[in-house]
């Protein structure tokens, strides 16, 4: 059973996977939020793929980290809309990456999506935008993205 906890209220196709670019220096939060890159970080290579073929299918660009450090990284250079972040990982875990990434000026407004084999008694609002206990069905993922990002994109009317 897949369940999404949302912190707040109100609130079979092949992909081909897409480079992302990285943001340059004069986009502001808000253009740098209606970009559509989703940073999956995630170290099983089947639960990658699988989030990048659902993600892509429903036309976002999806950059990829496969343990917490390399995350960072790649969320520091790349400033995505969204990040997936997988708890328990090799190296630094999900936890102390998305700590990381909120201590720093140029990611801290980004939502982080917690996704957790695990569920956690102990929630982490200032941490994540929102839950996603694993294993999920691809529309659950959707959902949290497009809550993340306030069903806001480029292609949508005002």
């Amino acid at each position: 059973m897949c369940v999404i906890m949302l912190e707040r209220e109100g609130t079979g196709a092949t992909a081909e996977h897409s480079v992302a670019r990285p943001a340059s220096p004069q986009e502001t939060p808000a253009s740098v939020r209606m970009n559509r890159l989703v940073l999956v970080i995630e170290d099983y290579e089947s639960a990658r793929e699988l989030y990048v073929k659902c993600l892509e299918w429903s036309g976002f660009r999806v950059a990829l980290a496969s343990n917490g450090v390399e995350g960072v990284d790649q969320a520091i250079k790349l400033i995505p809309a969204v990040i997936v972040m997988d708890l328990f990982m090799p190296l630094l875990d999900g936890l102390e990456a998305t700590r990381r990434l909120k201590d720093n000026d140029r990611t801290r407004g980004i939502p982080v999506i917690a996704c957790t084999a695990w569920p956690s008694t102990e929630k982490y609002p200032d941490l994540f935008h929102a839950y996603v206990e694993k294993p999920c069905l691809p529309s659950v993922l959707i959902a949290a993205v497009r809550d993340a990002l306030g069903h806001r994109f480029p292609d949508d009317a005002p």
